[in-house]
């Protein structure tokens, strides 16, 4: 009796592994591929999702074609803001994502690219109006005072993947216990009608007991966009573990333009 219940457990176990081995060969882990139509197209504030959407397309090896799928995740611009850095994100039915960028020149910058055309032709005109005579030479004057530090601050571009102070403060000041949110990114934007897919931000929960795979079934996501209208609007992301610590907020900035 005891030698046949012992073969009837190998049997057991073997088929269960042998389900479980199947399980991971035929699992899709495959995100969507995305390809872009090269196009010349220049960036304007406020332009339409479906503009940016033009000549891209994504395909999955399992599902074919998903273009459908496709949405503008995030676009950020240069420091010197002649060009900005548009992510696209797609995903198949078994919710992998996958994301590429593209960068594109601004109107901006062919603004500042006509208007150095024009100043340099008006100095060469003023120059052939004023070479017979010579103009006295300005009395020297002390240089302007260097605000260089407020001129970086100024001009210097967050960078949206980075942990924004204020939250990190909040993670360090966690207890040991607590699970600890972060975001892929903590500002994106969008264009006004557009859609925005929140779960893709997340990127990683730390926790002393539970698993990532586990806490990111009991993510609560808060927020309150008006995609019809622009502005400024935070996501918050919490999650509360098997023993009930709560999760650092952490929040993304969203951006309806």
């Amino acid at each position: 009796m005891k030698k046949g219940l012992t073969i009837f457990m190998v049997i057991l176990c073997i088929a269960l592994a042998g389900v479980f081995i199947w399980n991971r060969v035929t699992s899709d882990r495959e995100a969507p591929v995305i390809k872009i139509q090269e196009k010349d197209i220049v960036y304007e504030e406020g332009m339409d999702e479906s503009e940016l959407l033009e000549g891209v397309t994504a395909e999955d090896d399992k599902d074919a074609d998903v273009t459908n799928t496709l949405v503008v995740e995030s676009i950020y611009p240069s420091q010197d803001g002649k060009t900005v850095t548009i992510v696209y994100a797609a995903k198949d039915s078994n919710n992998n994502v996958g994301k590429t960028k593209r960068i594109l020149n601004t109107g901006d910058a062919d603004r500042a690219d006509d208007s150095q055309e024009t100043l340099g032709e008006v100095s060469a005109e003023q120059s052939e109006e004023n070479s017979p005579e010579q103009s006295p030479l300005p009395e020297e004057t002390d240089p302007p005072a260097d605000h260089g530090d407020q001129t970086d601050e100024q001009q210097a571009v967050v960078d949206p993947t980075a942990v924004p102070k204020d939250q990190q403060a909040e993670i360090d000041a966690l207890q040991p216990q607590q699970p600890k949110f972060y975001l892929k990114e903590y500002q994106t934007a969008i264009g006004v009608g557009g859609t925005l897919d929140k779960l893709t931000f997340v990127k990683d929960i730390v926790d002393d007991a539970d698993t990532f795979s586990y806490l990111s079934r009991r993510i609560q996501i808060e927020d309150n966009i008006d995609v019809n209208t622009p502005g400024t609007y935070d996501v918050k992301y919490f999650v509360i573990d098997t023993q009930g610590n709560t999760s650092n907020i952490a929040r993304l900035s969203v951006t309806v333009q």
